[in-house]
């Protein structure tokens, strides 16, 4: 119970890391492609940002908080998509 609770505290300690960025990895992979693609680039982009934080990381933190990236990904996507955002303008 407390290695859980220990891993999932390491989770969003590496999420919230990673949050401020993850509007700028979807901006960085927006080409030409389908969005599984994109999605992917996104998360080997935020694994690498993840490996190079400065303290140690086991390997499951990293995979649930890839999990959870994943999972704002999809739901910045999809609010950006539904308030019709043009992908062609770049917006820091």
């Amino acid at each position: 119970m407390l290695k859980k609770l220990s891993e999932a505290i390491a989770i969003i300690k590496v999420v919230a890391a990673i949050i401020p960025l993850i509007r700028k990895l979807i901006a960085a992979v927006e080409i030409e492609g389908n969005g599984a693609e994109k999605k992917a680039a996104i998360l080997q982009a935020a694994g690498q940002l993840i490996d190079n934080l400065p303290w140690e990381i086991g390997t499951g933190v990293k995979e649930g908080a890839l999990k959870i990236i994943g999972l704002l990904v999809d739901i910045i996507i999809g609010v950006l998509n539904l308030v019709g955002h043009d992908w062609s303008k770049q917006t820091e």
